[in-house]
């Protein structure tokens, strides 16, 4: 997923810092990511217990991560 990241801008840096020791995060999700995937699309979202988790498969969770920090700001 990481190597799926724009080599420019602020996924770029992103992409830089999680490539300089993979070893701190492999195997792990990105949990403030996810909180921000949840403020842009909420209905991808269901209650499991007391809090809420994707619902949606790891492959599909990836690919909109990526394009949520991929792009480009609105201006």
């Amino acid at each position: 997923m990481i190597e799926r990241l724009a080599q420019s801008g602020m996924p770029g840096v992103l992409r830089a810092a999680l490539l300089l020791d993979p070893t701190q995060w492999l195997g792990t999700r990105l949990w403030d990511d996810t909180a921000a995937l949840y403020l842009l699309e909420p209905q991808d979202f269901a209650v499991n217990g007391a809090h809420l988790e994707p619902a949606l498969n790891e492959e599909t969770w990836r690919r909109r991560l990526v394009k949520a920090i991929n792009a480009t700001p609105a201006r």
